[in-house]
């Protein structure tokens, strides 16, 4: 048995930790490799700079409330870097809504003798939940 000072840091280490949807893939296409970038990462959403060269493919998807693009573009923009490049083309962000089943418990009263007794259950739920991709190109201006 966990001793109560065990417990209570565990659950600090969990409430902190937190829960993330987020997922990023970052895969290199080309014979073009360059070191991973430190320095700043130029976004672009329409136009393709022309001198640039194509690095690999990058996408970001998350789920629920962690679909939006304020945590979505930063993780495309860390991905791009990983990958050496200086641009960030981004071609598409697409929102769809899938059917998650899950489990969850409730509580219900039943007569046992001459009182209510407390019993709990786990019942199957089916909710909607958002799902946010962005895809899109790391690239390099210049020379790498």
């Amino acid at each position: 048995m966990l001793s109560a000072m065990r417990r209570a840091a565990l659950l600090l280490f969990a409430l902190l930790a937190g829960c993330n949807s987020v997922r990023a893939t970052a895969i290199p296409t080309g014979p073009l490799r360059a070191a991973p970038r430190a320095g700043p990462v130029a976004v672009y959403a329409a136009n393709v700079p022309v001198s640039a060269t194509e690095l690999g493919r990058v996408e970001v998807r998350a789920e629920g409330v962690d679909a939006n693009i304020e945590l979505l573009l930063p993780e495309f923009v860390d991905k791009v870097a990983s990958l050496g490049g200086d641009t960030a083309v981004i071609d598409a962000v697409d929102a769809r809504f899938d059917m998650v089943q899950s489990a969850t418990t409730e509580s219900y009263l039943y007569p046992c003798a001459f009182r209510s007794c407390v019993g709990t259950r786990m019942v199957p739920t089916t909710s909607e939940v958002l799902v946010l991709v962005m895809r899109g190109r790391a690239m390099r201006r210049g020379a790498p």
